[in-house]
């Protein structure tokens, strides 16, 4: 699930549009998930799409918490809150 999780958070617009500006160019890792519910048994049978929203509930330089949500044609399918750490890129 937290893989699942990954993969699609970093896809979604917007996602990270809140991160830490402080630490000039990041890139941010999923930390751990928790309170997750799951209102379905799988997500890779679902027809529609799926649609993701995060909100930023608190957060310092370098670590957001999130609560998000995943829902597919107006049914809950996943909720819970994600950590988030940023870290400087070295180019």
């Amino acid at each position: 699930m937290a893989h699942w999780w990954r993969q699609r958070a970093t896809r979604q617009r917007g996602f990270f549009h809140q991160c830490p500006r402080q630490l000039g160019s990041t890139v941010g890792y999923l930390a751990s998930v928790r309170n997750v519910s799951l209102h379905v048994a799988r997500l890779d049978d679902l027809e529609a799409d799926l649609i993701a929203a995060a909100e930023r509930v608190t957060g310092d330089g370098r670590t957001v918490l999130y609560e998000f949500s995943v829902w597919s044609a107006q049914q809950p399918l996943v909720s819970g809150r994600a950590s988030v750490v940023f870290t400087r890129t070295h180019a």
